[in-house]
């Protein structure tokens, strides 16, 4: 073999190990990217539902019952159900951040408590809107009503037909919430017996 053959067969197995040094430093940080994988669809959540409340239809939600003949139940009904998600991740992120910062003590950490003590209050508050929305949606429908009765209509004021999907969100969100808000409720039974 030439030398110009053999220096560029040294150069393609350089080339190579570059490569394979490149590939295992990318996979070596996707092993820590499980933390930042759950970060950042966590954040995504977060912020989906943060747009959720920040709506129009939201908006109008939060000013009370006069602007309920203005909203469409499905906006409300699939609204409800991201929000209870949103509201798991919120919480799973505090309980996270009480974790690590259990094990190092940080300033930043009590901040970060507080921000995302207070996103899921805020989550809670539009999720007890949500609900008083789609209880008072329901009750507008007559119980002679050709549509149907018991479950949810499409629309706000007027209700022309009865939707099985936005019932059917409903009900997923607020099961979703009962057990959440059940699971809570131990956790913190559980805190009390051992403190």
């Amino acid at each position: 073999m030439s030398t110009s053959g053999v220096v560029q067969q040294q150069q393609q197995h350089q080339q190579q190990q570059q490569q394979q040094k490149q590939q295992q430093q990318y996979y070596d940080n996707d092993n820590n990217d499980g933390i930042t994988i759950n970060d950042d669809a966590a954040d995504y959540c977060l912020d989906m539902c943060n747009d959720i409340i920040q709506s129009p239809s939201w908006k109008m939600l939060s000013r009370g019952k006069s602007f309920y003949p203005n909203l469409s139940t499905i906006e409300i009904a699939c609204g409800l159900d991201a929000l209870v998600q949103g509201t798991r991740v919120a919480v799973a992120i505090i309980q996270q951040q009480h974790h690590v910062s259990s094990s190092s003590s940080s300033l930043s950490s009590s901040s970060l408590d507080n921000k995302n003590e207070y996103t899921r209050l805020m989550f809670m508050r539009n999720i007890d809107n949500a609900i008083e929305f789609l209880q008072w949606s329901q009750d507008r429908i007559p119980k002679d009503s050709k549509v149907g009765y018991g479950g949810l209509g499409y629309g706000g004021f007027v209700v022309m037909e009865q939707r099985l999907d936005v019932t059917g969100h409903a009900l997923s969100a607020i099961s979703k919430l009962l057990k959440f808000l059940q699971e809570e409720e131990e956790e913190e039974e559980q805190i009390m017996i051992l403190t």
